[in-house]
């Protein structure tokens, strides 16, 4: 079973909006990046932070109180992370895409090197956009 993944840019205190929305493109900037979650976004944050990929991160990803149990289930995304994904540039990217591409998460899906590097720059662009508009970058999961 696959796991769906948007990451949204949001005006803060918008998270029951957006779980109640029929059409979140209209309350938000939405781009589905489909199966990249929070495991994957920790190994993306440690080899960005010059660490090993299963380290133990620096932040914590829960999710929204308002949330269903069964899902679906928002997180906003920790200022930490936004940071080091938006410090991610042309010089970095191709080696940052390479061992995330190596890690077992990213195998196991049979992501190739092309995957990992659009994932990243998505990632990048969008963190990027939620620091200069001063909004929250939000990862929807469902099953």
């Amino acid at each position: 079973m696959s796991i769906l993944t948007d990451f949204i840019v949001a005006k803060a205190n918008q998270e029951d909006a957006i779980l109640e929305s029929d059409d979140i493109s209209k309350i938000a900037s939405i781009h589905q990046l489909s199966g990249v979650g929070p495991i994957k976004l920790q190994t993306l944050y440690n080899l960005i932070s010059d660490k090993a990929p299963y380290d133990i991160v620096e932040y914590n990803l829960t999710p929204y109180e308002g949330c269903a149990e069964e899902g679906p289930w928002l997180f906003a995304m920790p200022m930490i992370l936004v940071h080091a994904l938006a410090k991610v540039s042309a010089t970095n990217l191709d080696s940052i895409a390479e061992k995330w591409n190596n890690t077992e998460e990213l195998q196991m899906d049979r992501w190739n090197i092309e995957d990992a590097t659009t994932v990243i720059n998505d990632l990048s662009a969008l963190a990027k956009k939620a620091i200069e508009t001063e909004q929250v970058l939000f990862l929807l999961m469902s099953l």
